[in-house]
């Protein structure tokens, strides 16, 4: 677990540098490491539109929404100006199976699920579109 969060931070911060921006501070994950998994998806994601890689970001979008590239306008656009996420207001299930992201100081974003047969999160909604 050590490890794990050690190199979320690192990509966190490494992510600073680069031409996306970081989803999550350090203190956001060390409040709330529940979050690891959520927040290093959104990462990616946010991650992959600045590079313009719809592959990935397609990659932590549930396979029931049917999402095709035709999409990836629309994502790339929304993920390069995705407002800023209250971490401290993620929303759980019962079990941790599924979280869901508010934007700070407004409404929700998106629902993740996690796919437990590959310990992948999957956003469950076409969040772009709203």
């Amino acid at each position: 677990m050590k490890k794990t969060l050690f190199a979320l931070l690192a990509t966190v911060l490494l992510t600073a540098c680069g031409n996306s921006y970081t989803v999550a501070t350090p203190d956001d994950l060390k409040d709330h490491p529940e979050l690891e998994g959520v927040v290093a998806t959104w990462q990616e994601m946010v991650d992959a539109a600045g590079n313009n890689d719809c592959a990935t970001i397609l990659t932590h979008v549930r396979q029931n929404l049917a999402v095709t590239t035709e999409s990836c306008d629309a994502l790339v656009a929304y993920l390069n100006e995705a407002p800023a996420v209250d971490w401290a207001r993620t929303d759980w299930t019962a079990d941790k199976g599924k979280a869901k992201i508010y934007e700070t100081n407004g409404a929700s974003i998106t629902g993740f699920i996690l796919d437990t047969k590959k310990d992948v999160w999957g956003a469950d909604s076409l969040f772009w579109q709203n």
